[in-house]
């Protein structure tokens, strides 16, 4: 049987730290299946519009510590064994002016160790300080 991933979003935040705009998602990986996986790599997709025509912005993970009193980070790739599971948040910095607004979408996209890829709109990203 082929590891069988599966990840859900658990919460998201966005926190801005001088001129980076900090996006984070916590997640919940799952492997429900009898052989090792991983998480390899994850991005964020940005949709936005610039007169009228649809923009979609890719930011990889970034390591940060700026989540961390909310939990730890997950470090891509991750290795699930079999029947496993993680927990922790991804991160993605925005520098500013990178994406204007208003956004349209929000969007995680995590690839896993088949090449599969699991995406994840996400929307209230709630705002945290200090």
């Amino acid at each position: 049987m082929t590891a069988k991933l599966e990840t859900s979003v658990l919460d998201t935040s966005r926190r801005q730290v001088g001129s980076i705009a900090w996006i984070g998602v916590h997640l919940l990986a799952v492997n429900r299946s009898d052989r090792a996986g991983a998480l390899v790599s994850a991005r964020l997709e940005v949709t936005y519009r610039v007169e009228g025509a649809p923009i979609v912005a890719q930011i990889p993970t970034t390591t940060t510590d700026t989540f961390e009193k909310f939990g730890n980070s997950l470090i891509l790739p991750l290795a699930l064994p079999a029947n496993g599971a993680a927990k922790g948040w991804i991160t993605f910095a925005c520098p500013a002016g990178l994406i204007p607004s208003p956004v349209d979408r929000y969007e995680v996209k995590i690839v896993d160790s088949r090449g599969l890829v699991e995406a994840m709109d996400i929307w209230a990203l709630r705002s945290t300080v200090g």
